[in-house]
């Protein structure tokens, strides 16, 4: 969860930003895990409590143990329910990314109140996000990126001259 919440954060600045060095200063405050967003820190500190508790030597205490961390990540009221599904004995990741589900107003992609605040600067609207990632699709997709080093190419007597 919390490298998901770090490479959501990672995107969303990449999209929103303009320059490398607006870039940059948005994401100076992140801890490499969790995005920045304090709440996921709260939870992130009462696991490790718990982790620290067990005794790895008690099957009983450990299993105790996982299902307060299952409690603990359940009741995370921004948990994606892909994230939700795997909580619940799911295995793996939906293979289709873009699902119904996330367009939900209540519980879908952006969230609300300060998760989409923090995540999403407040302001971000669903269409706006998939219109931007949508032109990075294309941008970096193998076709453009081919044309570009095609069309940008230069043979070593085409470069000029350094002094």
């Amino acid at each position: 969860m919390g490298a998901y919440l770090e490479y959501l954060k990672l995107n969303v600045t990449r999209l929103h930003t303009r320059n490398r060095a607006d870039y940059l200063a948005q994401l100076s405050g992140l801890k490499l895990v969790g995005g920045g967003f304090t709440p996921f820190f709260e939870i992130q500190e009462k696991v490790d409590t718990f982790i620290e508790q067990v005794d790895p030597d008690d099957e009983s205490d450990v299993d105790r143990t996982v299902g307060k961390i299952r409690a603990l990540y359940a009741s995370f009221h921004w948990m994606p329910s892909a994230f939700r599904d795997l909580l619940k004995g799911k295995n793996h990741l939906p293979s289709n990314k873009l699902r119904v589900n996330l367009f939900n107003r209540s519980d879908g992609f952006l969230g609300d109140g300060i998760y989409r605040e923090h995540f999403f600067y407040g302001n971000t609207s669903m269409t706006a996000l998939i219109l931007k990632a949508l032109s990075e699709q294309a941008r970096y997709s193998v076709p453009a990126l081919n044309w570009q080093r095609h069309s940008h190419a230069r043979l070593s007597w085409q470069l000029p001259r350094l002094p």
